[in-house]
């Protein structure tokens, strides 16, 4: 039994619509994640990209919590990007360069 071309592309039609509706909770979605009885607190949207870093007072001097907060996001966001990177070149050199999409940098 063969498939309808007609009909494929209608599937692949809506497959596609469904991804980009997947794609919109992810980046809407919100995890908090925290360290030390709460004193330590990230926040990643569903695409595991950082969002937001608190800490709190007891852990540092209040006036470096801002400068830290900043140097930490900016940490996780170099290693988010460089393991990006890496999993794009080994999905280069292993013939799955059509996954590299997923991957896209915002």
């Amino acid at each position: 039994m063969s498939m309808n071309p007609l009909t494929f592309l209608s599937q692949f039609g809506k497959m596609k619509e469904e991804a980009k509706a997947m794609e919109s909770k992810l980046t809407s979605l919100r995890v908090q994640g925290e360290s030390g009885g709460g004193v330590v607190k990230i926040t990643l949207n569903g695409k595991l990209e950082l969002i937001d870093i608190k800490l709190d007072s007891i852990v540092v001097d209040n006036r470096d919590i801002p400068m830290l907060e900043t140097l930490i996001k900016s940490a996780f966001i170099d290693a988010s990007n460089k393991c990006k990177d890496s999993i794009t070149n080994e999905l280069k050199s292993s013939n799955l360069s059509a996954f590299e999409s997923l991957l896209n940098k915002p």
